[in-house]
């Protein structure tokens, strides 16, 4: 992996997380499409996409919007996706890797979740900075306290994928090897997760025949992953 295709890693994990609260709030952020993201940035768009389905079923009722705060649905698909794609680099990426990684990655979502609320408490004293700068007839000086809010939303999903990638360099062949001893442990929690994730998908679903619907999805996921172990 090249320090280029990780430096714009780092950027698509910057961009989407402050897309996810403070900017257009496309739904860049959410899992199914953020992994697969990085994960082509780094050369390995499929693992992205396998670590990021399962995640986003997992998340589908969390949306940051407003004053809520959900977990932090980002930051996990962001770790599973740059740890995936530098670990293949070293390591065969087999299912039971696959799990290690997405099962990793999962506690960043409170985690997340705390340190956006401390982000929130820093925002709050960068406004009434602000303010008292353009009290003092400073307009650059309050400009430079939004920027700094910003940032610092933007360093957390940069240094996510930095801290993924690190471990999936550090850690794919011992955790490789691992797997391996724990035999069809890994792959058959992986599978439950999925089932759960995909269950979760369908209680999200608040539309009409939307259960109808999410159950296909939850069904073709499950069909894909199975596809998708042949493949490893």
């Amino acid at each position: 992996m090249s320090t280029q295709a990780l430096v714009l890693a780092a950027l698509v994990g910057a961009a989407a997380c402050v897309e996810r609260k403070i900017l257009a709030q496309l739904m860049i952020s959410r899992p199914i499409v953020v992994a697969p993201l990085v994960g082509w940035t780094m050369g390995q768009a499929q693992l992205g996409l396998a670590a990021g389905i399962p995640l986003e079923l997992f998340f589908l009722g969390a949306a940051a919007y407003g004053a809520a705060a959900p977990d932090h649905e980002t930051l996990p698909a962001l770790a599973a996706a740059a740890f995936l794609a530098s670990a293949a680099d070293t390591a065969p990426v087999n299912p039971a890797l696959l799990a290690l990684a997405v099962f990793g990655a999962l506690p960043l979502a409170p985690l997340g979740r705390r340190l956006e609320s401390a982000l929130e408490w820093l925002n709050v004293r960068l406004y009434e900075r602000a303010e008292a700068a353009l009290a003092a007839g400073e307009p650059r000086r309050a400009t430079r306290q939004g920027l700094v809010g910003i940032l610092s939303v933007a360093a957390t999903g940069a240094v996510t994928v930095g801290i993924g990638a690190t471990a999936g360099t550090v850690f794919a062949r011992p955790l490789h090897e691992a797997a391996q001893r724990m035999g069809a442990v890994p792959t058959a929690a992986f599978a439950l997760f999925t089932g759960l994730a995909a269950a979760l998908g369908v209680k999200a679903v608040r539309v009409p025949g939307g259960g109808f619907l999410s159950a296909a999805a939850a069904v073709t996921v499950l069909l894909v992953f199975a596809a998708t172990y042949t493949v490893f």
